[in-house]
């Protein structure tokens, strides 16, 4: 979230506090009937991206396009779902007749508690399996930072000392195992060369991923060549901001 971030730190000097935006209640109906609430000013920031600009639309248009029914959507860092929400209204908007699943993982304890109550909603019941953990390796523990800013949590950047130490949740067990993944997104904050590294069956499984590469954090080389060696192929850069952080599109080919 490389634009967030920059914005983020224009605003803080002068933000608005978050007795105002609960105030505001500010919530808005999608054409499939999905509700989408915006309770901070990160949030609202990341709402344009996802839903104005529509920054993993590519991604997830590819997806409904191209997915058998019963088709698994692994979100790899969930925030306040979002990415989830997205996508759930353009597959209910084009395929409502069609099974999907939405797995996925969020290890900020606060925005875990926010993503189950906002994807608590009629239209996804039975869709989705989200857990609480940390995503990168597949065991162990790390210290995620925390803030009002919760859309750049992370176990990699911020005050590791002030984190709140959370266990990493062994993906392989969230995804079935004779699944495969019509769509993987990673938004990590910096961690997503941990994951690329400690999970290759899982990439080997899956048909397209959408991913935001922190260039300043991690080896980004190694982390095309990891989605490389699993089969998966650059197809698009959706967003670039340069030089902190690109978002990429990657599909295996005839997929």
């Amino acid at each position: 979230m490389g634009r967030t971030l920059e914005k983020l730190r224009s605003v803080a000097r002068n933000r608005l506090g978050g007795t105002l935006w609960s105030i505001l209640k500010l919530e808005w109906s999608l054409p499939s009937g999905l509700k989408v609430t915006v309770g901070s000013f990160a949030e609202w920031i990341t709402y344009n991206d996802i839903f104005v600009d529509g920054e993993y639309d590519v991604a997830i248009r590819h997806a409904v396009q191209h997915s058998t029914p019963g088709s698994v959507v692994l979100d790899v860092g969930g925030n306040v779902g979002y990415f989830a929400l997205r996508f759930a209204d353009l597959w209910l908007r084009e395929r409502q007749s069609d099974e999907f699943r939405l797995v996925g993982v969020e290890g900020s304890p606060h925005t875990f508690a926010m993503l189950q109550s906002r994807l608590r909603q009629g239209p996804l019941n039975g869709h989705t399996d989200y857990r609480f953990g940390l995503a990168g390796k597949r065991e162990g523990q790390a210290r995620i930072s925390t803030s009002r800013f919760h859309v750049t949590d992370s176990i990699v950047m911020g005050d590791p000392e002030k984190g709140t130490p959370v266990p990493f949740l062994d993906l392989s067990s969230v995804v079935p195992a004779d699944a495969r993944i019509a769509l993987l997104k990673c938004d990590i904050e910096g961690a997503e060369q941990m994951f690329l590294e400690n999970y290759p069956d899982l990439l080997r499984r899956t048909d397209s991923a959408v991913i935001e590469l922190q260039h300043q954090i991690c080896d980004t080389k190694l982390c095309v060549r990891l989605l490389e060696e699993a089969g998966l192929v650059h197809a698009q850069r959706l967003r670039d901001f340069s030089p902190s952080a690109t978002v990429d599109f990657f599909v295996r080919p005839n997929a």
